[in-house]
């Protein structure tokens, strides 16, 4: 029996953990219901969201199919109205090139009308200088014919030949001339001195114009021998630079040639120059085509040619020797202590057989601030033959 109660005992202990582990299984899938129901309660409401939203799309799209209708209809009534427009546009081109015409040919109608104005007021003015002459004179002709009459009363002679115009046909006849220039008015009266003053401007304008002309000779003149000038100025240089370019590329080089050409010969202001060269061994070639070491052989070439006719107080150099191999920065280097002589130099350089060469040697680095400074100021005597540092023989100041 106690075997029997114990059994029990243990089968109710388990039973009660059983039951214990069914409760907290329960509660846990009581607590992921609620959390499912949850997460469907959220999904129903983003649903809905969704749903509204893709109504509110469909609504938009649908209004911008309208929209795009609209649209497509307003642009074809615009090409047919553009196209009324540029049918319009070529027809008013066609009465524009009309009116033109029209236009030229009313000014030579024109200029052809105020010509003859310019005649029949000339003529105008002599016939009121002929009627004002004759106004003046026909008392005095009156006199003389009525002198004349009774003359002829006295001798009772007759005249039998080709009879005079009495008074009243003269004064008729003035009054027909009179009659008819008034039927040329409006005339200009000031047409003869306003005809002189523009002849007067005229010549002026004329005079103005020859000496505009001969000022312009003598400009052009005066350009020309400029320009020649230049030119032989020019010539003279290019022919000293380009011998001394020669030289010293052959020098740097160890045998190898250069030369400098002008593009073009006629305009040479206006073009360029180009540098061949042949570097020992190799053929003819142009600048572009060379090497960086080679390039650079024939732009310090090019330095020292023009220096040697013009020197500068000071030259910087900054790594010219770059693409240089040992012998030609060490044949560089010499040449730049050679010309040291007339000018100073200031040179970057990395390489020890160029700092081997040179009168003073300075040290620069950049520390941690971004900020240059100089470590040392090192005596060239302390550079060993091969560029190795001798602090015995030499010295040095400043940071190491």
């Amino acid at each position: 029996m106690k075997g029997t109660k114990k059994e029990l005992a243990q089968k109710a202990r388990t039973l009660e953990e059983n039951v214990s582990k069914l409760q907290e299984s329960v509660l846990s899938l009581s607590s992921e219901k609620d959390a499912l129901e949850k997460k469907i309660e959220l999904l129903d409401e983003r649903k809905n969201e969704i749903s509204t939203k893709i109504e509110n799309k469909t609504k938009e799209v649908e209004e911008h199919k309208k929209s795009i209708e609209e649209l497509k209809n307003s642009r074809s009534s615009y090409r047919d109205e553009l196209k009324a427009l540029m049918t319009v546009e070529e027809k008013m081109t066609g009465k524009m090139k009309d009116l033109t015409v029209k236009r030229d040919e009313i000014y030579k109608k024109t200029v052809s009308v105020e010509n003859d104005l310019d005649k029949i007021n000339t003529r105008v003015e002599s016939y009121y200088d002929l009627i004002s002459r004759a106004k003046y004179r026909i008392p005095t002709l009156e006199d003389a014919v009525k002198e004349l009459e009774q003359e002829l009363k006295l001798y009772n002679a007759e005249i039998t030949e080709t009879k005079l115009p009495n008074v009243e046909s003269l004064k008729d006849s003035v009054k027909v001339i009179e009659e008819s220039m008034n039927e040329l008015e409006p005339v200009n009266m000031r047409a003869l001195e306003e005809y002189e003053h523009q002849s007067e401007r005229k010549k002026k304008l004329d005079d103005d114009v020859k000496h505009l002309k001969d000022q312009k000779k003598n400009l052009v003149k005066l350009v020309n021998e400029i320009t020649d000038k230049k030119k032989e100025r020019f010539f003279e240089v290019f022919d000293e630079i380009k011998m001394n370019f020669s030289d010293i590329y052959a020098q740097l080089s160890e045998g190898g040639e250069a030369e400098l050409l002008l593009e073009e010969l006629e305009d040479i202001f206006e073009r360029g120059l180009t540098i061949k060269a042949r570097p020992r061994g190799k053929k003819i070639l142009l600048l572009s085509a060379l090497s960086g070491g080679e390039k650079s052989i024939a732009s310090i070439a090019f330095i020292f040619a023009i220096q040697k006719y013009d020197p500068s107080p000071f030259y910087v150099l900054d790594e010219v020797d770059m693409f240089l191999d040992g012998v030609n920065a060490e044949t560089v280097s010499r040449m730049i202590k050679r010309n040291a002589q007339d000018s100073q130099f200031i040179i970057v350089s990395l390489r020890k057989v160029v700092l081997k060469e040179a009168n003073h040697v300075y040290g620069v680095t950049m520390r941690d601030t971004g900020i240059s400074e100089m470590i040392a100021d090192i005596d060239p005597a302390a550079v060993g033959p091969k560029g190795e540092l001798n602090t015995d023989g030499g010295r040095m100041r400043g940071a190491a």
